[in-house]
């Protein structure tokens, strides 16, 4: 907390990471930061400058009427079962191939 307060009183943004608790992200920070096997990551504290003054730009979403159904979806939203499937498939094999590359990172 110290440290971020520190960052902003010199025009610094900072930013907390999460997930560092993870085994995975430890071997992949580890081994970013060249750090021995007998060391252990608590927490991370990304600081920079602002990517711009004032206020941080608004997030990238599709308008509310894209994303709130009143009642039910639309049946021409929903995918067919066979395309959930696929969907399925493709997320699943895109999180073990990440898995396999952070693994290979963490020996």
């Amino acid at each position: 907390m110290y440290a971020w307060l520190a960052a902003h009183s010199l025009g610094l943004a900072a930013q907390p990471v999460s997930g560092v608790k993870y085994a995975k992200v430890q071997g992949l920070v580890k081994h970013l930061l060249n750090l021995p096997d007998f060391m252990y990551v608590y927490d991370i504290l990304l600081v920079g400058r602002p990517a711009e003054e004032g206020t941080p730009s608004g997030k990238l979403t599709r308008h509310l009427d894209e994303m709130v159904h009143h009642d039910r979806a639309a049946d021409n939203e929903l995918m067919s079962d066979e395309a959930l499937r696929t969907q399925i498939v493709k997320l699943r094999a895109g999180n073990v191939a990440r898995h396999m590359e952070a693994a290979k990172i963490d020996r």
